[in-house]
């Protein structure tokens, strides 16, 4: 999986007021060469524009990898945003929908809040590109 955090920009209806935010594009080639992307993965990382949004989500990744008591667990952050673990991996609920998908692994999400973590954490914010295998 490859995963872009980079900071993108929007402009207020009145022209007046530009707003930067930190963003999130992943996708996977598959075997075929098709590239498939992750929105609704990324657009949950995003709505966590926050360390301490991060590190909630984190920990509580982080517990269910440990337990295995748990079978499933939900998510829904402050702007919405709503995810499902289940056994190993994670979906992510479609804006406005009540269907799930993009399935990450636990640990592959694991990996990408740590490292964006760190994005949110830095002052100059230049694209970061990483793989995950």
């Amino acid at each position: 999986m490859n995963v872009t955090f980079f900071f993108n920009w929007t402009q207020e209806d009145e022209g007046c007021e530009i707003i930067h935010f930190p963003s999130v594009v992943m996708s996977k080639v598959s075997s075929d060469g098709s590239c498939q992307y992750f929105p609704e993965a990324a657009s949950f990382i995003q709505s966590l524009n926050t360390t301490e949004a991060v590190w909630r989500v984190l920990k509580i990744v982080n517990f269910f990898i440990g337990e295995k008591m748990l079978s499933i667990v939900e998510i829904k952050t402050l702007y919405n945003t709503k995810a499902i673990i289940q056994r190993d991996s994670i979906k992510f609920q479609i804006l406005d929908s009540a269907e799930y998908k993009d399935d990450i692994s636990l640990n592959d999400l694991s990996i990408i809040l740590n490292k964006w973590i760190e994005y949110l954490l830095t002052i100059d914010k230049q694209e970061v590109i990483f793989d995950i295998v």
